[in-house]
């Protein structure tokens, strides 16, 4: 009985902190708030908190705003005449999500690939260096210190710690595809950089990173040609590890916290379908990360508000179910023992073959059991683990009775 109540208070512990996360990203935006308030009228009063999610697009169109105003202010650093520092970290974000696509279409030719294919992967190669050739030329300007971090062969290698199963770029290649773009976040580490290039990446990094977990979501839901949803769930994923990866050198350097518990490390097994629980059962399964992050709830694609209200119920569902089964097994540990009386001989010779077991077991159990009290009333923040409830049995082996010696 203790052993069950310990894992009820645990599981609680869990399912409501899933909850919360569930609740708190489905309340993130007006379609969210607006559905969530429609479940819970049919259960209990909800309090809504409105926040919007940051896209690559307003984060471009703040970058450019605040562009605009420097102009206007005659406060604008700009070395070139046309790109400005955002314009440039922007442009090389681009470059890389080209370069991980061309990537991926020139691994797909195989030694039959048509002369069509081929051309296709060459000419995008080809525009692909061009854009290269007039990016570094600019970056140049900004970042004077790449062009001899080139030179000097001692560039910062690629630890590639994600599974998306993107092919890895090899800069040996000499093509364009794996090119090293040497952007602020990849040798912050071991160069200085301007902190305004270092602000304008992680603002773009971090508002990347949310729109590839949210193109990541509706292909977790898809049910179309498998190899289109499989190449569109990996250059996502890349993406996302990609912009996580520049996200945790910057932080270093620019002192951004609490950012890690939205944007979490992404792995293959949590790009999981909304109600795909992977080996767990219905009764203890938990969300996967990506579908309890803020921003979801602003997705207002068919299907997606229906599903959310589904898990949302499921979620609710479990943490009553282990809030419940919790006060059960509490109930049943404060109630008093009862000794039912025994008509029958037999019930009467067992009872007392085994009746100094019983009283043998009444000091362990009101060891193990003293704390249970403190476990119910800390609010389900109390550690179990500090108690061992292994070792009290009532398999013991049967004892000699000798007639007087129990009452």
């Amino acid at each position: 009985m203790l052993r069950k109540l310990t894992e009820a208070v645990v599981a609680e512990k869990e399912h409501r902190l899933a909850l919360s996360k569930l609740e708190s990203s489905l309340n993130d935006s007006e379609v969210g708030a607006a559905s969530l308030t429609t479940w819970r009228m049919e259960i209990e009063a909800w309090e809504m908190d409105h926040s919007q999610s940051m896209t690559q697009a307003s984060v471009r169109l703040e970058l450019a705003q605040r562009d605009a105003n420097e102009l206007e202010d005659g406060t604008t650093i700009s070395l070139h005449a046309e790109v400005t520092c955002s314009v440039l970290i922007s442009t090389g974000i681009d470059i890389e999500d080209a370069q991980c696509r061309l990537r991926v279409n020139s691994s797909t030719l195989g030694q039959h690939a048509t002369d069509i294919q081929r051309t296709k992967v060459l000419t995008r190669r080809n525009a692909l260096q061009c854009r290269l050739d007039a990016w570094t030329n600019i970056q140049k300007l900004y970042m004077p210190v790449v062009p001899n971090l080139r030179i000097s062969a001692h560039l910062p290698t690629d630890s590639n710690s994600d599974d998306s199963g993107c092919p890895v770029p090899d800069p040996t290649s000499g093509k364009a595809e794996d090119f090293q773009l040497l952007l602020p976040s990849e040798i912050c580490d071991v160069m200085p950089c301007n902190k305004t290039l270092l602000e304008t990446e992680w603002s773009l990094h971090f508002a990347q990173a949310t729109d590839a977990l949210t193109e990541c979501r509706p292909n977790t839901r898809a049910h179309k040609s498998m190899d289109a949803v499989e190449e569109r769930l990996m250059l996502s994923h890349a993406k996302y590890a990609r912009a996580h990866k520049a996200l945790l050198s910057l932080a270093r350097h620019l002192d951004h916290t609490g950012w890690e518990h939205k944007l979490q490390p992404l792995k293959k097994t949590h790009l999981r379908p909304i109600g795909d629980f992977g080996q767990q059962t219905q009764g203890t399964a938990i969300m996967s990360w990506i579908w309890l992050t803020h921003g979801i709830s602003s997705d207002d694609s068919e299907g997606l508000q229906d599903s959310l209200r589904v898990e949302w119920c499921k979620a609710q569902a479990r943490h009553n179910r282990w809030l419940e089964e919790g006060d059960s097994w509490e109930l049943c540990a404060t109630l008093p023992t009862i000794e039912q009386p025994e008509e029958k001989e037999g019930m009467i010779a067992y009872a007392y073959r085994q009746a100094h077991i019983r009283r043998g077991l009444v000091a362990a159990f009101a060891e193990h059991w003293k704390r249970v009290p403190q476990l119910v009333a800390s609010n389900f923040d109390f550690d179990p683990s500090a108690d061992d409830v292994d070792g009290v049995s009532l398999d013991a082996p049967p004892c000699e009775y000798s007639e007087g010696s129990d009452d």
